[in-house]
């Protein structure tokens, strides 16, 4: 457990996967990381924040209960209005990963090896497309004409991030796997078709 201090009040935070109660480290990890990877949603609570709520495990020494999704917003402006700042929750958050990472690296050595090594094999293979890409960007944005002379093609759309290159790939997939027939193996089958693509 980790305690802030504020005024008026204390908070404590869950730090490890042994501090969280049953499923309250899957609901954290999952919005942690919709805010690292840079989706949150716009106009609404940060997921960042959301995450920091479901990290609150007692205020003032009184426990706090798992609280459902649509009661998170009330937490977060209870212990906003102790002065706890975005700032302070990306940083607490990202303490409380380093721990949980450590934590299941000693418990789980092996698991977690093979997960790192199938993210980094990820990341650069999406690196190699995107570098592919790029050079058939250049050659195809002008081809030769009738008249030996060269004209751009418009319809090229540029490719720039990992997202970009999973959707081109989609698009270039054949309709079979989403078939009725195959319905129970349709996202086995995408997987595979993918993977196959890449």
């Amino acid at each position: 457990m980790r305690t802030l201090c504020f005024p008026h009040q204390t908070l404590s935070l869950y730090r490890t996967v042994e501090d969280f109660p049953v499923g309250q480290f899957l609901r954290y990890q999952n919005y942690w990381e919709q805010a690292l990877s840079g989706q949150e949603p716009t106009g609404e609570i940060p997921a960042h924040a959301l995450a920091f709520a479901v990290c609150v495990a007692a205020i003032s020494g009184y426990p706090v209960d798992p609280l459902t999704d649509t009661e998170l917003p009330i937490l977060l402006d209870l212990v906003r209005s102790y002065g706890v700042t975005d700032a302070l929750m990306r940083e607490e958050l990202a303490a409380t990963r380093t721990s949980s990472l450590a934590e299941l690296k000693r418990h789980f050595p092996l698991q977690l090896a093979a997960l790192t090594a199938d993210a980094m094999t990820d990341a650069h293979m999406q690196r190699r497309f995107l570098a592919a890409t790029e050079v058939e960007l250049v050659d195809l944005a002008t081809y030769p004409a009738a008249d030996d002379t060269r004209k751009a093609i418009s319809t090229i759309i540029p490719i720039h991030t990992a997202h970009q290159v999973d959707e081109h790939l989609l698009d270039l997939l054949q309709p079979a796997p989403f078939g009725s027939r195959h319905g129970r193996l349709a996202q086995e089958l995408r997987e595979r078709a993918v993977a196959g693509l890449y």
